[in-house]
């Protein structure tokens, strides 16, 4: 009686489980929902989210997209010129010091750097591979 239960009770159990494998998948297994930022010292770098139930990606638009992003970036560079400057303050300390007179003994530290770089360049892709001996490069590097 024990083991015909038993039987019946692993028979059941299979049904169930091929039940579950057929059955039609949730809508919810297809969603992709991603969201990614970039913080840099407590600063918002960047953000970028994905919700796969919008519209789906387009190729096409992307790899056109793409390449004119590359022919923007090969005209840019025939005549580059960045400046670039920073300042930072990474360290600023006060240390006070009573003494016996009621005047405070004061030791302030303070640390900062600072650069400022620039940098021009003449870069022509299409006329260097058209011909490269006679193709017209120059890069000027400058620490100001």
């Amino acid at each position: 009686m024990a083991s015909e239960r038993r039987n019946m009770f692993y028979e059941n159990k299979k049904e169930e489980t091929t039940e579950m494998q057929h059955e039609p998948r949730d809508a919810h297994h297809d969603v992709v929902d991603l969201d990614l930022s970039l913080k840099m010292f407590g600063a918002d770098k960047g953000w970028y989210n994905y919700h796969s139930t919008e519209d789906k990606l387009n190729w096409d638009v992307l790899f056109d997209q793409g390449w004119g992003y590359v022919d923007h970036s090969i005209n840019r560079a025939k005549h580059l010129k960045v400046d670039h400057s920073r300042h930072l303050t990474w360290l600023d300390g006060e240390i006070a010091y009573p003494t016996s007179l009621g005047l405070p003994m004061k030791l302030k530290m303070l640390a900062s750097e600072a650069i400022k770089v620039g940098l021009e360049g003449k870069f022509d892709l299409p006329a260097i591979v058209r011909d490269p001996d006679n193709a017209d490069v120059g890069i000027k590097v400058l620490a100001r």
